[in-house]
């Protein structure tokens, strides 16, 4: 029995073996699932165009179409997924290390990676930016702040477009309150757009490209580019109706389009005196004084009739036309009053009349109208408009019947004016006068000289004076800028500072105002107006507690961030002199407790005073000698300062000011970063930057690359940083400061202060009140 158990034992053990092993087939293994073999090449790729943390983000994989392969996902922010094809949502913008590793049944595995800049462009949605699909450095001041702005053109009191920045389209819907950019792919500077209705409109590149938008400038389509052999030169654009186009240049070219843009004949006709009426109908005047009429914007003409000899060709100035049909030309005859050739020379007027597109002509009175001397140096403005005829003739003067008679209108005495006439009742003089009732009133104007007027319709007007543009809805009683700007309506002084707080508010310090933003910058409100002091002195150490110096020694705090402000301090009330008698110069907290400043003695030195309660008291450390010092606070007991003298000083619990470094050639230190525990950075004139690995006590210079004064620096995490400087710089690291890459800004402006809210979110302050936002880390 013994012997037959075993038996038995080493029978079952045999099948459970050659199980296990595959075998025991009448086959000889064939049945047994075979490992899908491991692709030679794995990659990662993303489904979209890029990953942006607004929208989960689809991966695919070369190897998602394969079975028998199990995969292991990890995103680098601490999730993971085992399916083929995952879709996954990233809390926080950021670059992360995505990691894929696919194992078949014998467990043999392949690992790949892939670094995935996930974005925030929410944050600069319709913002003008200096990369294509709002990628890089975008101004974010409410539109159009901070930027030159060209060619404004209002269809309606409300709707209207404009060129801002870099040249790039802007839109508004609200009378100018608030504007859009209109992307236009990549198209780069614009030369000119035009609208002909809320929906239908082109825009033309310096280089000659043109687009077709038929939704008011959401999308465009490209056209064919137009031939021009002289790009520098500044170009016009005009649109006559759906089909007819036409531009040219200050070289004298000139194009045509019959087709809306698909393509362009180059315009060879003579130059003869012409005028295109608002539909596209060319009238042109020979030396013959024949009439030619063009229906193709000048690419061919037809006779239409001839001039009588009472108006003369070669004594012409005026070519005019009002409506599709009535045309009006005019000149002058010289009059000599002597026998002699340098006998005074005077002139009359005369006008000759079209109501047929040119065919028949009249010779009209001029009656009323003076003679005047030395006309060959006299330029008249000659104006047609509804039917009437508006005439700057020294004195101004209103025709109601064609130029046959004419009547003086009132206006005021400011000498020799140039008119532009609006309407059959309304008229603007440059040096800031406008009638609406034929000269019997006159208004001011918000400004002068004006340069351009439109009437959009009979209560809404718009003009461009002193470079800016504004808008009346009822008449010309009330003028307002047509793009509004912060503060009072005036771009801002310089931006000293900002700051983002733990409640995710950003708030922004000029010396004087305070701007407070709850909506990542895309809107900004004025919190608090301060008697004006130290813009760069705005701080926080908490999401309710922060500080800032106004009245140049007056120290104010805010315990609900910065909702409410009050004045806890003043160095000139402390030291019992009269106010305003000190300055101070730097102010640094290290927590909400512990903070320093530092003020000036003079040109050498500064008095130090550190509080241990939040700024309610202050007690005198020892003196520095360095004067407008940057000071960073790394503890409660040790503070680092830096001078306009390139050094750097550090004051210890022992109560004395070491040397710790400096610069063997002069060179200011504008501001004291720190990045971590140990690592501190420090940034100024001529480009200096100088980094510390060990908490400031032993510091190294390292080569920007620029000459260029740096103003701060700032860390989003051990990888990423920024640093901006005058004229627009823009540095930044992906290695946490080993090397350094300039970015491009589209500013010439100085930039003056930088908060880094994560990797890709980063806000930029400066000059004229520029603010500068990015959602791709400024790439």
């Amino acid at each position: 029995m013994r012997i037959a158990k075993t038996r038995i034992g080493l029978v079952s053990a045999l099948i459970l073996l050659l199980q296990a092993c595959g075998g025991g087939g009448s086959s000889g293994g064939a049945g047994s699932p075979a490992a899908t073999p491991l692709p030679t090449l794995l990659t990662i790729s993303l489904a979209g165009a890029e990953a942006d943390v607004a929208a989960p983000v689809q991966f695919e994989n070369s190897a998602a179409g394969l079975t028998g392969l199990r995969h292991e996902w990890n995103f680098g922010d601490g999730s993971s997924s085992t399916e083929a094809r995952p879709a996954h949502g990233f809390a926080k913008p950021g670059d992360y290390e995505v990691r894929l590793r696919i194992l078949n049944a014998r467990d043999e595995a392949k690992t790949v990676t892939l670094t995935v800049a996930v974005n925030n462009k929410a944050t600069v949605r319709d913002q003008i930016c200096s990369g294509a699909n709002q990628s890089g450095w975008c101004f974010q001041s409410p539109l159009p702040a901070g930027h030159i702005v060209t060619q404004p053109q209002l269809l309606t009191a409300q709707l209207g477009w404009a060129l801002a920045g870099d040249r790039r389209l802007i839109k508004t819907t609200d009378g100018g309150r608030s504007w859009k950019v209109q992307p236009i792919g990549s198209s780069g500077k614009l030369e000119r757009y035009v609208f002909t209705d809320a929906n239908l409109g082109w825009a033309l590149g310096t280089q000659g490209q043109v687009w077709r938008s038929t939704d008011g400038g959401q999308s465009w389509a490209a056209g064919a580019n137009v031939p021009f052999t002289q790009l520098e030169s500044d170009k016009t654009l005009e649109a006559f109706d759906t089909q007819l186009l036409r531009v040219g240049n200050a070289a004298g070219e000139r194009f045509a389009s019959l087709d809306g843009g698909a393509s362009w004949s180059r315009i060879s006709s003579p130059a003869y005196l012409s005028v295109t009426t608002a539909a596209g109908l060319v009238f042109a005047r020979t030396s013959e004084n024949n009439i030619l009429r063009s229906t193709d914007l000048g690419l061919s003409f037809s006779a239409q009739g001839s001039l009588p000899q009472e108006c003369p060709g070669d004594r012409t100035d005026s070519f005019l036309a009002d409506g599709e049909s009535t045309l009006l030309l005019s000149g002058w005859a010289d009059l000599i009053s002597g026998p002699y050739s340098h006998s005074p020379v005077t002139a009359s007027r005369w006008f000759c009349r079209s109501t047929d597109g040119g065919k028949t002509w009249r010779v009209a009175a001029g009656k009323g109208l003076p003679e005047r001397d030395h006309i060959r140096y006299w330029t008249p403005g000659l104006w047609s408009v509804e039917g009437v005829l508006w005439f700057d003739w020294g004195q101004l003067y209103r025709s109601t019947d064609g130029g046959e008679n004419w009547a003086p209108v009132s206006k005021p005495d400011l000498g020799s004016l140039t008119l532009t006439a609006l309407g059959a009742s309304a008229v603007m003089l440059t040096d800031g006068r406008m009638s609406v009732d034929a000269g019997q009133t006159w208004s001011a104007l918000p400004g002068r000289p004006v340069h351009s007027a439109r009437r959009l319709d009979a209560q809404t007007y718009q003009l461009m004076s002193s470079g800016r543009a504004y808008l009346s809805s009822n008449a010309g009683q009330i003028w307002t800028p047509l793009f509004e700007q912060l503060g009072d309506g005036q771009t801002l002084g310089s931006l000293g500072a900002i700051v983002s707080t733990p409640a995710n508010a950003l708030l922004a310090f000029n010396g004087a105002g305070l701007l407070q933003s709850f909506n990542a910058g895309q809107a900004w409100s004025s919190r608090a107006m301060f008697p004006f002091g130290n813009s760069a002195s705005l701080q926080f150490a908490s999401a309710t507690r922060g500080w800032l110096i106004a009245g140049y020694d007056e120290l104010f705090r805010t315990l609900d961030g910065g909702v409410s402000w009050s004045r806890i301090w003043s160095a000139s009330s402390a030291a019992g002199l009269p106010p305003f008698s000190l300055q101070v110069s730097a102010l640094q907290f290290f927590d909400e407790s512990n903070g320093w400043l530092a003020l000036q003695t003079s040109d050498f030195a500064s008095a130090i005073r550190q509080s241990r309660d939040g700024g309610q008291t202050w007690s005198a450390r020892p003196e520095l000698p360095l004067a407008e010092p940057a000071l960073l606070g790394l503890d409660a007991e040790t503070l680092l300062a830096g001078g306009r003298d390139g050094a750097i000083h550090a004051l210890g619990a022992s109560g004395e000011w070491k040397l710790r470094f400096r610069l063997s050639v002069g060179g200011a230190i504008k501001r004291l970063v720190r990045q971590d525990a140990q690592r501190v950075w420090a940034v100024g004139s001529e480009g200096l930057l100088l980094s510390s690995s060990d908490g400031g006590q032993s510091w190294s210079k390292q080569d920007t690359g620029v000459s260029t004064g740096l103003n701060d620096i700032r860390f989003a995490d051990d990888k990423h940083g920024w640093i901006v400087g005058n004229a627009g710089l823009v540095l930044a690291t992906l290695d946490g400061g080993k090397t350094w890459q300039r970015q491009e800004s589209a500013t010439s402006d100085d930039l003056l202060s930088l908060v880094a809210r994560d990797a890709k979110t980063v806000w930029i302050v400066g000059s004229w009140g520029t603010v500068l936002a990015t959602g791709t880390g400024g790439f």
